[in-house]
């Protein structure tokens, strides 16, 4: 899953990692999002979303990776405890 999101938001797969293990249910500020936000390619996701803008391009990122951390990566961690 982080993988997936990585390759579609072009950020590191590494910083998306630490955030999910440091990250807590409901937690603001998401844990390393500044890293994860350093690391983008907006240039890479711009040539495959070409309506991308730059200044919207990490709110919807950071908007989509709580929503991940929320409603897939923490019901599974759960699960799996």
């Amino acid at each position: 899953m982080i993988h997936v999101f990585s390759n579609e938001w072009f950020v590191s797969e590494k910083k998306l990692h630490a955030s999910n293990l440091q990250y807590m249910p409901g937690e603001d500020p998401i844990p390393n999002m500044k890293a994860i936000i350093n690391s983008k390619d907006y240039e890479g996701y711009k040539a495959k979303h070409p309506e991308a803008k730059p200044f919207k391009y990490p709110q919807e990122m950071k908007r989509a990776w709580r929503k991940m951390l929320d409603d897939e990566l923490i019901p599974l961690e759960n699960e799996l405890r």
